[in-house]
């Protein structure tokens, strides 16, 4: 039996070309995946982003309110302020009135 170099060849070609084609469905698999681990990432990337605007507008809505409490306390602090002040005033001048009538007898 004498084997022909043209089905040498063709034998050759056969084997090359299953290599191929294992090769290539193998290929097609690891892309199916890095696409589907693609897709979850883009999934995962969007909720971090919405994550972080809803983070930002509540920062900004903290920022607005520490600055209103701020503002009312220390409306409360200049009018705790004014109130001692005014009591010291008054107590100076009740002591003066105190030491008046002592000197008076």
């Amino acid at each position: 039996m004498i084997i022909s170099p043209s089905i040498i060849v063709d034998i050759f070609l056969i084997v090359l070309l299953v290599i191929a084609i294992a090769y290539f469905w193998r290929l097609d698999n690891r892309l199916k995946a890095i696409k589907s681990g693609r897709d979850s990432m883009l999934e995962a990337t969007k909720e971090l982003a919405l994550t972080i605007n809803q983070a930002q507008a509540t920062i900004g809505d903290l920022k607005s309110t520490s600055t209103d409490i701020g503002q009312k306390l220390q409306l409360q602090i200049d009018e705790a302020r004014a109130l001692h002040t005014r009591n010291q005033e008054a107590s100076v001048t009740k002591g003066d009135a105190g030491l008046r009538r002592r000197n008076s007898f």
